[in-house]
């Protein structure tokens, strides 16, 4: 057990990207009450079919699935909905698997109708699957 910041990892998000996540969620899963669609965190993994013998799984930060799910399972490959915070803490990662690797691959989803990249240090929202540019501002 960590005994103060020092030992504690450098690369982990903070508090703006936990708000954010979890405020999706909640928002979410409000707006989906009386449908067969939940909402999952960062716990649940998006699986993604990459080739004949080939997947990759990730970790988003959020997304929304309206299919069945059992109460042991670990991953969904059909979510119509994934958010991603993006943090200072985590820039180089963020950049790289982000919004390289994973916008490549979790377009490839049939399911997938909006991906959302949201900022944590600035009021900003790119949203993909959203129409004209995507960036959303107040």
């Amino acid at each position: 057990m960590p005994t103060g910041p020092s030992e504690f990892p450098k690369n982990r998000p903070g508090a703006n990207h936990d708000a954010i996540a979890g405020n999706f969620r909640g928002e979410a899963r409000n707006g989906l009450k009386g449908t067969p669609c939940r909402t999952f965190g960062s716990d649940f993994l998006v699986g993604v079919t990459l080739g004949i013998k080939e997947e990759a799984f990730y970790y988003p930060d959020g997304m929304i699935v309206c299919e069945p799910v059992g109460g042991g399972d670990r991953f969904r490959d059909q979510p119509v909905v994934i958010l991603e915070v993006l943090s200072q803490s985590t820039r180089r990662n963020d950049e790289v698997q982000k919004l390289r690797d994973k916008l490549r691959d979790y377009f490839t989803l049939p399911s997938l109708q909006v991906y959302l990249l949201a900022e944590s240090d600035e009021v900003v929202v790119w949203c993909g699957g959203c129409g004209d540019s995507g960036r959303k501002s107040p």
